[in-house]
């Protein structure tokens, strides 16, 4: 469901903690030099180690000199490394990704666990942070061949100020290496670590992504079954403690354990607020007997609670939408709490109320009850902008935008309701994306409006 690559740009905005692997430098995997550049009295190095592969940590640095006896401040600072990964040189592409992108705060920060990253530059050596090794080692993993071709290209800016202000801008670095697949011998090591690190967690997101890169490869993670990872669960509370990681791979691998389907209903029924946020992550992961914990929290709720059921519900829908009366207790216990905003005409509302009933009408879409259609039609010409497109565009995926307008809610819920393929009708009106900055915004919304304007002219409903 969720594999490794899809992670990448999470991994590129995150800031992380605590060292990935116990593996540090080897006589076996010396350090070599890519690139130098000496300015003032600094100079600055990029380096790699030799025959790098999963179990080597360490083995991307940029490297640090300071000859001129003073303190320099890092005033700005910023880097990038991409990297294209081929099964050969000069052969099939496998993978891309970013595996750095990090800022003058980060980049000299010895300790992911610092509270109070380093921004200057002490007299002697200083390094860049594990970041890039870590990261690296995560996009690139155990390949299946004993070895990939890896080109990737390093951006660095630093602007230093002591006596006098300077500044190191590598544009674009290019370098190649090769990575390698571990040995056998390895693989029984990094399942070990795995292992302590399903029993031993660690609140970082460091600790998820540790997690998520070795449940990933099936050498490493054969040896872990359902009752292991329900246990390692069990230890969690938060977010940033490795859930979502172990959460993934339930949903992959064990998403029909009874003692996983167990584990889940008894966190319904306890109104633990894991639950929802991950099964919304494990779309697989399901059972009968989630659907009366599900509506008891949901006719308990507030809003945001109830949006979040919904959600959950509305994965599983062909599970009870032809269950006798599920559908008009959904949507009649919205109609009933918020029957002040829903039932108003939309010219009457602010727009902080035009917001609530954005969310309801996301709701009233997913309950499957087609007998609430007249109740959203009004909504569909209501153009109010509720959430800024700068949040929910990505040009790059055809994944659909979130709604932006009322009248875009109103619409895909009137979709829902009609059982229309989203994506397909959005193909049909031309939707291709990636498009340049500022037109992806100007495209769906006319997209939309075509939609919302073949609605009312077919004139079965909203006329």
């Amino acid at each position: 469901m969720k594999k490794l690559t899809l992670h990448l740009s999470i991994l590129m905005f995150c800031c992380l903690g605590a060292k990935l692997f116990a593996y540090t430098n080897t006589p076996t995997h010396p350090w070599e030099t890519i690139q130098e550049q000496n300015i003032n009295g600094v100079s600055t190095k990029l380096k790699l180690r030799e025959n790098p592969s999963l179990i080597t940590k360490d083995w991307i640095s940029i490297e640090f000199e300071n000859k001129t006896g003073q303190s320099l401040m890092m005033e700005n600072a910023s880097y990038t490394i991409d990297c294209m990964v081929y099964n050969k040189k000069g052969g099939k592409l496998i993978k891309k990704g970013r595996i750095a992108s990090r800022s003058a705060s980060e980049l000299l920060d010895k300790s992911l666990d610092s509270p109070f990253p380093s921004i200057g530059l002490d007299p002697g050596f200083s390094t860049s942070s594990k970041y890039p090794s870590i990261v690296g080692s995560i996009l690139l993993s155990a390949p299946e061949q004993n070895k990939v071709y890896v080109e990737a290209t390093l951006k660095l800016y630093m602007k230093l100020s002591g006596q006098d202000t300077f500044v190191f801008n590598w544009e674009e670095i290019p370098f190649n290496f090769e990575w390698s697949r571990p040995e056998p011998i390895e693989f029984s090591d990094l399942y070990q670590q795995l292992d302590q690190l399903l029993k031993q967690p660690a609140y970082s997101t460091l600790h998820h992504y540790e997690l998520l890169s070795l449940l990933s490869v099936p050498e490493i993670s054969k040896g872990v079954n359902a009752l292991t990872l329900v246990d390692a669960l069990k230890k969690r509370t938060g977010k940033e403690d490795g859930r979502h990681a172990i959460v993934y791979h339930l949903n992959d691998y064990y998403k029909e354990e009874k003692i996983v389907l167990d584990y889940y209903e008894n966190l319904l029924k306890e109104k633990d607020p894991n639950a929802l946020e991950e099964l919304s992550k494990a779309p697989d992961i399901w059972d009968d007997s989630f659907l009366e914990p599900l509506i008891a929290q949901y006719q308990d709720s507030n809003i945001g609670e109830m949006h979040r059921v919904m959600d959950v519900l509305y994965t599983h829908q062909k599970a009870w939408i032809k269950q006798e009366g599920i559908s008009a207790v959904l949507s009649d216990l919205i109609l009933y709490k918020y029957e002040d905003i829903i039932y108003k005409e939309p010219i009457e509302l602010s727009k902080r109320e035009l917001f609530t009933a954005s969310l309801l009408l996301d709701m009233l879409g997913k309950t499957g009850n087609k007998e609430i259609i007249p109740i959203i039609c009004p909504f569909i010409i209501e153009k109010e902008r509720i959430l800024d497109s700068g949040l929910v565009l990505d040009p790059n995926s055809f994944e659909l935008p979130r709604p932006m307008r009322v009248c875009d809610n109103a619409l895909e819920a009137l979709m829902r309701l009609e059982n229309m393929n989203m994506i397909k009708a959005y193909k049909k009106e031309k939707y291709k994306p990636p498009y340049e900055n500022g037109e992806a915004e100007i495209i769906i919304t006319r997209i939309r409006d075509n939609l919302i304007k073949d609605f009312r002219k077919k004139g079965k409903i909203c006329r």
